[in-house]
């Protein structure tokens, strides 16, 4: 494997072209609106245009002080936008079913019923009440103003919510067709290499060649499940040893395992094909250019509720003077699914250390979202 220290490169692989119409789902741009962080943003974004409003309005002769404009603003825009998120967010499951036109229609609608059924409400306590009169001074436009605003504010954040679903979507699309491309990805020779020791171990070792099968065809459908978003942890260590195994009987002494396994949640979801083509990196450019072979160190464990993941193996120096394409799309790869699935929670390292490559993942130990 060659040296150097791992850094995405994304110029080495650039990302197939994205059609609008191979996105699935466009439409489903509406985020979950009742989470804290959502309710939160909403709230600072209606004082924002609360402060706003109050600085391009002139002071009414009936207002007793700014503060007291600034306090019915917020009251009134505050009730205006997060009635309407929460009904929005109830409603999501059917809007985001809906083509974008049609759930533009319905997100506009119920913010004016929403905005027109708090103006009146306004109307009604302050005639009640008796108090603060600028807001509902004697102008028949009142509601239609308002309503102006509410349409420019909504529309404004329907296009910026949009696009960042659609960016969203783009970004997983391209990183799909490079999972795509890995998980398609069997290198002809190691095929080849793999036939030829079965058919040597045919007549010799028969159970040995029969289990070599079962391998191989096991390491394939792992390859090619492109539908499956999620692995275990159980399965993706048992198609590493099915792998290694097969590269045992191909190389012989050459190639020796250890493992470091301690307790693990088998059941841990993974992104599919996750260690073995960092296995396959160890193999092809760490043991196999080495005439005596070497040594494949793999540790996995738990440490404060992130799973670490370190393969080792021993780099030739003349092996490690250049960097291969099939070991840069493979690094890249696990780049991307590891930020697609995890964001930033998740780090991947890898790179030599005198004569020595370590590749490092760290995940954390809960269910990535779906």
């Amino acid at each position: 494997m060659p040296g150097g220290e791992g850094h995405y490169n994304a110029g080495a692989a650039p990302p197939m072209p994205v059609m609008k119409r191979d996105i699935p789902g466009t439409q489903s741009f509406l985020p979950e609106l009742c989470s804290a962080r959502s309710v939160l943003l909403l709230t600072v974004g209606g004082e924002l245009l609360a402060l706003l409003l109050l600085l391009g309005t002139p002071e009414g002769p009936a207002v007793s002080g700014w503060a007291s404009r600034l306090a019915y603003l917020s009251v009134f825009i505050q009730w205006t936008v997060l009635t309407s998120a929460g009904l929005l967010c109830l409603g999501r499951p059917v809007l985001n079913r809906l083509p974008v036109l049609l759930n533009t229609c319905c997100c506009f609608l119920l913010v004016s019923i929403m905005l027109t059924l708090v103006h009146y409400a306004a109307s009604w306590a302050d005639r009640i009440l008796q108090g603060i009169t600028w807001a509902t001074e004697n102008d028949p436009t009142l509601l239609f103003k308002r309503l102006g605003v509410a349409f420019i504010t909504t529309g404004v954040t329907l296009r910026y919510l949009y696009l960042r679903n659609d960016l969203r979507l783009r970004v997983q699309a391209t990183a799909q067709a490079r999972i795509d491309a890995l998980q398609a990805r069997i290198r002809p020779h190691f095929l080849f290499n793999s036939l030829n020791t079965i058919m040597s171990l045919v007549h010799n070792a028969p159970q040995q060649a029969e289990q070599m099968l079962e391998d191989l065809s096991e390491l394939f459908r792992g390859s090619i499940q492109n539908n499956r978003k999620q692995a275990t942890l159980s399965e993706e260590l048992e198609l590493c040893r099915r792998y290694l195994r097969m590269e045992q009987s191909r190389l012989g002494e050459r190639l020796r395992v250890h493992w470091e396994l301690e307790e693990l949640p088998q059941d841990l979801p993974l992104p599919p094909l996750l260690l073995q083509p960092l296995l396959e990196n160890a193999v092809y450019h760490g043991i196999e250019p080495m005439s005596g072979g070497g040594e494949i160190r793999i540790r996995v464990r738990c440490r404060a509720q992130r799973l670490e993941l370190l393969i080792e193996n021993p780099v030739d120096e003349d092996t490690a003077r250049g960097m291969t394409h099939g070991l840069r799309l493979a690094q890249e790869n696990i780049h991307h699914r590891l930020e697609i699935t995890y964001g930033s929670q998740a780090s991947f390292r890898h790179g030599r250390e005198a004569d020595l490559y370590r590749a490092e993942l760290v995940i954390p130990m809960h269910k990535p979202p779906a």
